[in-house]
């Protein structure tokens, strides 16, 4: 299915996979406004992001005893290059929920002068709601409402209008005073200062403002293709990158062409020149100046596994993928969805064949090289992952991976994990079904989602960034990739990821041998399971998860 939206942790993109291009008009200003990251400190869990209505709706912890969420603190802001970030002053009625609406009322409202930077806090008023400006280098604008849910805390409503300039930056968490709130009536322009929206008082580092007269790369090709040029904040600092997502598969990342540069004038560039090839898994970095300021940009490159849209199918088999259905039984099946197919998988009671219960899943691998009979898959395969060589050759170091799925569990959950590996095999590319005792599996990276639902309630995923709604009725779930340890509370720690015996020693060794975020990766082990305890033949008769569309993302 195409058009994948593009949505990550708090706010996000509505736009499918450009994502944040460098677009600057004949006069050199960009008309992006994409918030691709915005994270809160204190949320609890992912938010739920409603694209289409422009709607953010975050859950804050509950406070400590005594204490109260009187204000909150920006953690990670991701935004496109040359755009800025605004409270809005502007009082208005109601908050329009067609597009023709929010573009209307992103025109009429003012906003602050000063910008949101990661580490300056905004007021929560007594509504519980915060209005925010998405603003491009060009002036143009959009408007998003962010809503936040504090345990024990009922949003008050105010009949004269709706604003965030009681949601002013402060440095401090004092509680917020409602008179104040009151006399937020006036419209003011968005050169103005806003007065009356508090101190600006942002913890965060000053960093360089892209200003028109900046020596930028306005333009590259990477392995012939149109680069995406975009921007970064963290910590208060930002980071320019250059970043190419599509190249074919397996062409080799570590020797990429980069041609076609174009600079603003009077720029000169180091680092990268036209023509040279460089190792863009890895990435490298390009240093432009005009002999007053110098920027930086680092540039890298990767591609998708091929058929991640699930549209090519074998019978029963997705073509590049692989699956565990048995002669008989087929727990992975295509599915027809608007755009093309998806993978459907099923719990099935597979008694008759193999007296057993039976998880539908999706992987790269191969399932059963080894040939074992069905009969004999539970008797002697106690864990059915020793029947799979899981993975398949991949020298990408993308930084989050997206999935378009829906889950009805019944109360199962479902496994959603990508690893990045490093395998020192070389013979056989490198699969398991070959392994020696000396050769080397070792985690490179890892992104794991595991729950009941496709909302991210119950436990803990430390990987998830956002869940976002679609029309379609399916979910873009957002994961970041964890390079090195993964965190404490990540899924991989309940599972046999590093488990070095196997449970019959005829089966397939798939164990990772430790973690190194530094490692060049070799293989991608990617699985999806409408059971998460599956591989031990555990889990609901009727578990049912659809995966529609995976997509990696580099920068």
């Amino acid at each position: 299915m195409k058009g994948l939206i593009s949505l990550l942790a708090f706010l996000t993109v509505f736009m499918s996979f450009v994502a944040c291009t460098a677009d600057y008009d004949t006069f050199g200003t960009s008309g992006y406004k994409t918030l691709n990251e915005l994270t809160f400190e204190g949320q609890d869990g992912s938010v739920s992001v409603y694209a289409d209505e422009h709607k953010i709706k975050v859950k804050l912890v509950a406070p400590e005893e005594g204490e109260s969420w009187d204000s909150v603190a920006v953690d990670v802001l991701d935004i496109s290059s040359m755009a800025t970030l605004h409270l809005v002053n502007s009082k208005f009625k109601e908050f329009p929920s067609d597009s023709a609406g929010l573009d209307s009322l992103a025109h009429e409202v003012s906003y602050s002068s000063e910008r949101l930077r990661s580490g300056d806090k905004i007021r929560i008023p007594s509504s519980l709601a915060v209005y925010v400006a998405v603003v491009a280098e060009n002036g143009d604008a959009s408007i998003w409402q962010i809503s936040f849910t504090i345990p024990g805390v009922e949003a008050v409503t105010d009949d004269k209008g709706k604003s965030s300039s009681s949601s002013a930056k402060s440095s401090s968490s004092a509680k917020s005073d409602d008179k104040s709130d009151d006399k937020q009536d006036e419209v003011k322009s968005s050169s103005s200062k806003a007065q009356d929206s508090g101190e600006n008082l942002g913890s965060a580092e000053e960093f360089p403002e892209s200003k028109p007269d900046a020596p930028r790369i306005l333009s590259m090709k990477i392995g012939g293709n149109e680069a995406i040029i975009d921007s970064s904040v963290s910590d208060g600092k930002v980071s320019f990158r250059i970043h190419y997502d599509d190249l074919d598969y397996a062409s080799g990342l570590s020797s990429v062409k980069i041609s076609d540069i174009t600079l603003s004038e009077g720029a000169e560039i180091s680092g990268v020149e036209n023509d040279g090839e460089y190792n863009l898994a890895q990435g490298v970095i390009a240093t432009v100046s005009n002999g007053k300021t110098e920027q930086e940009y680092r540039i890298v490159a990767g591609y998708q596994f091929p058929n991640s849209s699930f549209d090519s199918w074998n019978k029963y088999v997705a073509s590049d993928w692989s699956n565990g259905n048995t002669s008989g039984f087929n727990m992975t099946s295509p599915l027809d969805v608007a755009g093309g197919k998806a993978a459907k998988m099923e719990s099935m009671d597979a008694k008759i064949l193999i007296g057993q219960f039976a998880s539908g899943n999706i992987f790269t691998g191969y399932f059963n090289p080894k040939g074992v009979g069905a009969t004999s898959m539970l008797s002697k395969y106690p864990d059915g992952n020793e029947l799979i060589d899981f993975g398949r050759p991949f020298e990408g170091r993308p930084q989050y991976v997206e999935v378009d799925f829906t889950y009805e569990g019944k109360g199962d959950s479902c496994d959603i994990y990508f690893f990045l590996e490093n395998r020192t095999a070389t013979a056989n590319e490198g699969k398991n079904q070959y392994r020696t005792s000396s050769d080397v599996n070792t985690l490179v990276a890892s992104a794991w989602y595991r729950s009941a639902s496709d909302d991210n309630s119950g436990r803990p995923n430390p990987d998830v960034v956002s869940i976002v709604e679609k029309e379609n009725g399916f979910k873009t779930l957002r994961l970041k990739f964890k390079y090195g340890e993964p965190y404490e509370d990540s899924p991989i720690h309940n599972s046999n990821t590093f488990k070095d015996d196997l449970e019959n020693s005829s089966g397939i060794d798939n164990h990772l041998n430790g973690y190194d975020g530094d490692m060049a990766v070799t293989h991608l082990r990617a699985v999806m399971a409408s059971s998460a305890n599956g591989n031990y033949y555990k889990g609901k008769v009727g578990a049912t998860l659809v995966v529609d569309e995976i997509r990696f993302y580099y920068y």
